[in-house]
């Protein structure tokens, strides 16, 4: 059950990074949907860890999320 909480979470973030890309193609809007791109590789592959160990998985997802934002809060945009 995990597995699939995860997997809708993960497609719905990967579907709207292409919604903000296809908002913002260039520009300074881009760097910030970045973020939304990372997480959703780094959430995408927590959910496949979920496949094999959902409690791992579950708690890999959450701090992918976490990090990956904060990780980006660590580097200014300096063309924002």
């Amino acid at each position: 059950m995990p597995f699939i909480i995860l997997g809708l979470m993960t497609v719905f973030l990967q579907l709207w990074t292409g919604v903000l890309y296809y908002n913002n193609p260039e520009g300074e809007m881009t760097y910030y949907s970045l973020v939304t791109n990372f997480r959703a590789c780094t959430c995408g592959q927590a959910t496949i860890v979920a496949l094999f160990n959902p409690e791992l998985g579950l708690i890999l997802f959450l701090l992918a999320y976490v990090f990956v934002g904060f990780l980006f809060n660590l580097h200014t945009n300096i063309k924002a």
